[in-house]
């Protein structure tokens, strides 16, 4: 799994970002005991969570950002990210199993100049 860099992760505002990249390099037993909420939402889950789901849902809670939010391709690809309540303020991004610093606005106008569009 590929991770952001703690300069990378400085992008975002308010967050601890020394966190963050902590949270970045846990196991899903590590990720469940570190976050509450994590582990409440895995609890009530029906199956079990993905893990890389349960690591946004921890590094929103450290970003302090407006939950954990998805964007869908025409073609049924899913983008999952922190909610900053702006377009373009930078936040973490999952996309095709890697996590990046980046505005959705500027990711989702990026793949849509390659042909990669969303609903």
């Amino acid at each position: 799994m590929r991770f952001p860099s703690l300069k990378a992760l400085k992008a975002i505002h308010d967050a601890d970002h020394e966190k963050m990249r902590k949270i970045g390099k846990m196991s899903r037993a590590q990720i469940l005991k570190a976050s509450e909420k994590a582990e409440k939402d895995d609890r009530s889950s029906f199956g079990r969570m993905p893990t890389s789901y349960l690591r946004l849902i921890a590094l929103d809670e450290v970003a302090r950002t407006h939950g954990v939010e998805v964007v869908e391709t025409k073609g049924g690809e899913y983008a999952e990210y922190l909610n900053t309540g702006d377009t373009y303020h930078p936040t973490v991004i999952r996309w095709r199993g890697k996590y990046r610093v980046q505005s959705l606005g500027d990711f989702v106008e990026a793949l849509e100049r390659r042909g990669i569009f969303f609903k």
